[in-house]
């Protein structure tokens, strides 16, 4: 919707809202905002999450994300670190 300030935008997933899939709607808005910011050569080049945007997260999916968070990376040519103790890394 169009607000004085700017655009206002509202993400929805149809589905029971949980956390997980809160937290992964955040890793896609961020990794959006980083592949636009990388376009337009602005920002810091670097993403930065917290085992916390995993919370809720089904393991497979966890993967997914980190698979997919460093092929966006390697393409558009920003750093993407994740802090998150060893055990909690999908096998």
């Amino acid at each position: 919707a169009e607000t004085e300030s700017g655009p206002d935008f509202e993400i929805r997933i149809d589905s029971k809202r949980s956390t997980g899939i809160s937290n992964m709607q955040i890793f896609c808005f961020d990794l959006m905002l980083m592949e636009l910011s990388m376009k337009r050569k602005m920002g810091p080049g670097f993403l930065i999450h917290d085992s916390h945007i995993f919370d809720g997260v089904d393991e497979r999916q966890i993967a997914k994300a980190l698979q997919l968070g460093a092929e966006k990376a390697a393409k558009l040519g920003f750093q993407y670190i994740v802090t998150m103790n060893s055990d909690a890394i999908p096998k």
